[in-house]
């Protein structure tokens, strides 16, 4: 019998239109900083995982949206991109069983560059309308550990403070969707709602109850291997996985100098896309 996950999915879009609207908010604030256009590719290398519910929801969609020798053409791009990243993984749990930092395996890995398979050969994304958060927000500041960063191909400018999107109550809430449907599916590997999937191996999974946890012993056992054990710990953090990242300034709770105006047009004192001061931090449903 198939899952039904449509309630879940209903409000994971809800929070894609969320976080739409956060960018388009930047973008209306920041002008030319924010330099995302068709063709630009950069962040399509990056290297980064999905929560288990935008997994879900990624597969579900290009299941029934493409067919045929396109569907063909982005799983033979999802195997291709899925090897790649075993061998990363592997090599970060290696270092990791070396004593290296979990901090300096991520920067090495962020460091890489694996081609995500739903970018066709015009450099385009086949599945645009269905891309991961992560994509959808890219090309403008975020703040991730304390810390912003923004797009090495953005004109946003090191140390100077701009309206600032807040990863960590993001990523909160796909845990939280992530537990609803754990306990929807009262399943006992209750870790799922944290587990966090590549791209590529969740376009080409089958998401059966077998995977999802009705055999538990199964489960286990796959998430016992290497590659599985390096998606998982730190990389939940949500740290930035691309080249193209770049610090910004630390990034600061509340809004600029005391002011609490989240549109900074027009002020005095306005740098370009905020306040001289700190950057306004951007929170989901907030100012």
């Amino acid at each position: 019998m198939a899952l039904d996950f449509s309630d879940i999915f209903a409000k994971y879009e809800k929070l894609v239109a969320s976080v739409d609207g956060v960018f388009q908010r930047v973008r209306e604030q920041c002008g030319d900083a924010v330099t995302c256009r068709p063709g630009c590719s950069d962040c399509c290398n990056a290297v980064f995982d999905l929560s288990i519910v935008e997994a879900l929801y990624i597969n579900h969609k290009f299941n029934q949206t493409l067919q045929g020798l396109e569907r063909q053409a982005v799983l033979d791009r999802a195997d291709e991109a899925e090897r790649k990243q075993i061998k990363l993984a592997k090599k970060a749990f290696k270092r990791s069983e070396s004593g290296v930092q979990a901090e300096d395996i991520l920067e090495d890995v962020a460091k890489k560059r694996i081609r995500c398979p739903m970018l066709g050969a015009n450099d385009t994304c086949v599945l645009y309308d269905i891309r991961p958060i992560t994509c959808r927000l890219y090309g403008i500041p975020l703040a991730i550990g304390g810390q912003a960063h923004t797009c090495g191909m953005s004109g946003f400018e090191p140390g100077k403070p701009y309206p600032t999107v807040n990863m960590e109550r993001i990523q909160d809430a796909l845990v939280e969707l992530g537990q609803e449907l754990v306990d929807s599916l009262n399943t006992k590997f209750k870790a799922m709602a944290t587990m966090h999937i590549p791209l590529a191996t969740a376009l080409m999974t089958k998401f059966d109850e077998e995977y999802l946890g009705k055999d538990t012993a199964v489960v286990e056992a796959m998430h016992a291997d290497p590659f599985a054990m390096a998606q998982a710990g730190e990389q939940a953090e949500a740290k930035p996985a691309a080249s193209g990242i770049k610090p910004m300034a630390e990034a600061q709770d509340g809004d600029c100098s005391g002011c609490e105006k989240s549109d900074c047009t027009g002020c005095a004192s306005s740098g370009p896309g905020g306040c001289k001061g700190s950057p306004t931090i951007i929170e989901l449903g907030g100012k």
